[in-house]
């Protein structure tokens, strides 16, 4: 196995692994690591929306139940993407 040595051949080393775990152009694999992305980034944004959102309109109470609900929302969200990523995989 050759290693890459300039910058060049690692950015087409790289290219061509992204086109072995994504298909002919790497779409694939953009799709999936921005799925993830927005998954995690979702369970931290959106409790803390709701965090103030909730201290907002009803004080301290309504920070945890706005946190709670932010939370719900983000697994929620997570589900739906496991989902659609299950059903795209088992696809011919």
């Amino acid at each position: 196995m050759v290693y890459p040595t300039t910058s060049t051949d690692r950015a087409m080393s790289a290219g061509r692994a992204a086109r072995r775990v994504g298909g002919q152009d790497g779409r694939t694999f953009i799709f999936v690591f921005a799925m993830v992305m927005i998954g995690c980034l979702a369970l931290v944004i959106f409790p803390i929306l709701g965090l103030a959102a909730g201290g907002l309109l009803d004080g301290p109470g309504g920070a945890r139940l706005g946190a709670g609900i932010g939370f719900l929302l983000a697994l929620a969200l997570a589900g739906v993407g496991s989902l659609a990523l299950w059903k795209a995989r088992s696809r011919p």
